[in-house]
């Protein structure tokens, strides 16, 4: 991307934005080289076009040297130690957006620690904002725009310190409001999280198992165990919950088509307790993304399934899970491969 992306800012932006605005306040001469000479000496900058790089004989990165003096040898991350108040004046759309609701960020970073989860580690470490911080934002952003219904953000939003008493508090200030929370752990206890919210409907729940053997989630660090998932499951079903779904990532490192077809065998069991709910049949829905090693992952030297294997695995779980009352999506192998190469790709 160096040939198209003047600078890139290695970090959170909150607060380097305002350096970089400084920065072009202050740029006054014609031609972008003075500009780009300037944002480089602000900390966490990087500009591709003042850095030579060198390969040795095999192909790898033998050395990365600043040609100019405001050129650091070396990009510090940037991070913001407090989280800054929530954005509670957001620009509202005049159109149908799909995702028509306020959002707040109630805390940031994840200690889950997934090996294949490039966000959970790029944003640590955890921080929190206060509830009555939260409370208050919610307030403010109902009050600025208008909405009926708010987001609470976070990489594991039933990881916040004590969330089901925050959800209780908004519930009880905002009686007309309806709140989202994306990211659920898989445990009973996100199901009662779910249960306790206002002016919900029991559509859908939504967990990541990622993989479909105990062994290749112990591989990933997704400590989850079948018996948790199938508990999750029946507590969402006893409830009314009328859909569920589940995301499972392909072609993880030390898989094999034993490991597919224990998706097939989970998503059974999970069938098998939704056929015994009362009421409505819960609607199942299966979705499978592809594993892309990412940087500064445990898994950022791992090599990519090819094509053609994921592939074989997409028919497999095609064939075996043509069942009713199941959906299934997946996503192009094509579009996995290429967002590889823009994820470890270097300036060749």
């Amino acid at each position: 991307m160096a040939d198209f992306i003047d600078f890139f800012v290695i970090g959170e932006g909150e607060e380097v934005l305002l350096e970089l605005l400084d920065s072009f306040r202050n740029w006054k001469r014609p031609g972008k080289e003075e500009l780009l000479r300037q944002v480089a000496t602000i900390p966490g900058v990087y500009v591709p076009s003042l850095y030579q790089v060198e390969y040795q004989a095999d192909g790898l990165v033998k050395s990365i040297t600043p040609t100019v003096p405001e050129a650091s040898p070396t990009i510090q991350r940037r991070i913001v130690t407090k989280l800054p108040p929530p954005v509670t004046k957001p620009v509202v759309p005049y159109i149908e957006v799909v995702h028509d609701r306020g959002a707040i960020e109630i805390q940031r970073g994840c200690s889950r620690g997934c090996r294949f989860c490039q966000a959970g580690i790029i944003y640590r470490p955890v921080r929190e904002r206060s509830q009555p911080e939260v409370v208050q934002a919610i307030g403010e952003i109902i009050a600025n725009c208008g909405y009926s219904e708010v987001s609470l953000v976070s990489l594991s939003t039933s990881d916040y310190p004590h969330i089901d008493e925050l959800v209780a508090s908004l519930s009880h200030r905002y009686h007309n409001l309806a709140l989202s929370l994306p990211s659920l752990y898989i445990d009973s206890f996100s199901v009662e999280l779910m249960d306790s919210l206002p002016s919900h409907k029991k559509t859908g729940l939504t967990f990541a198992p990622e993989a479909g053997s105990g062994r290749l989630r112990r591989i990933i660090n997704k400590n989850i165990s079948e018996e948790e998932l199938l508990k999750t499951a029946a507590a969402a079903f006893e409830r009314g919950w009328t859909g569920f779904k589940l995301y499972f990532m392909l072609g993880l490192p030390a898989e094999t088509m034993d490991d597919i077809e224990g998706i097939i065998s989970l998503v059974d069991e999970v069938r098998a307790l939704c056929r015994r709910a009362k009421g409505r049949t819960p609607q199942i829905r299966i979705t499978l993304a592809t594993f892309v090693p990412k940087p500064h992952t445990p898994f950022q030297w791992v090599a990519q399934e090819s094509e053609q294997g994921l592939s074989a695995k997409h028919e497999l779980l095609k064939q075996g899970l043509r069942r009713k009352g199941i959906r299934l999506s997946w996503q192009d192998p094509k579009v996995s491969l290429l967002e590889a190469a823009l994820s470890r790709g270097d300036r060749r």
